[in-house]
């Protein structure tokens, strides 16, 4: 939040320096998701960097080296070996990704709320699953509404996981 603050924050205050002026960052409904996007990206990013690492460190230096002896490009390396033996590791961070995106609920809460209000960012631009179900289970003699959106995301989530397992798992075979 203080990163994103409009007057003071640590983005704004940069880009004054080099004669920009800085949106309302988590003020304004049209760039609040967009703060959220970018705060939830760099939680996230070296997460994805190690899933990454790791499946590039499986694949064998033997591969790159029958691929440099038999005249093949950088692209045509990364095109023909990396990528169909990264593809596990790519549908691993696909998965996890969307999965995450359905449960976003902190980035929200502790970006966009206060006191007065529980999150939802200005003209409820920022609302997720989750913050909906979150600000419907706090309403009095109100918990059956909130219990089935928990079932019908949770649905949700399983539904999209195994599409996408099963549409990306054919790559995995060569």
């Amino acid at each position: 939040r203080v990163l994103l603050e409009p007057s003071f924050g640590l983005v704004n205050s940069a880009l004054r320096i080099i004669g920009i002026d800085g949106p309302g960052w988590l003020a304004d409904p049209d760039w609040a998701l967009n703060g959220v996007v970018a705060m939830t990206v760099w939680r996230d990013i070296g997460y994805y960097m190690v899933i990454f690492l790791a499946g590039l460190q499986t694949i064998p230096r033997d591969i790159y080296d029958a691929a440099e002896v038999d005249g093949a490009s950088r692209w045509q390396t990364l095109r023909r070996i990396t990528l169909p033996l990264l593809n596990p590791s790519i549908v691993l961070a696909a998965v996890i990704g969307v999965i995450y995106g359905l449960q976003l609920f902190t980035q929200v809460y502790v970006m966009t709320g206060s006191p007065q209000r529980l999150a939802g960012g200005p003209s409820d631009s920022t609302t997720s699953i989750v913050l909906f179900i979150v600000q419907q289970a706090f309403r009095p003699l109100e918990m059956g509404y909130p219990s089935a959106a928990a079932i019908v995301l949770f649905g949700l989530i399983l539904i999209v996981t195994l599409v996408q397992l099963r549409l990306l798992q054919r790559r995995f075979e060569y």
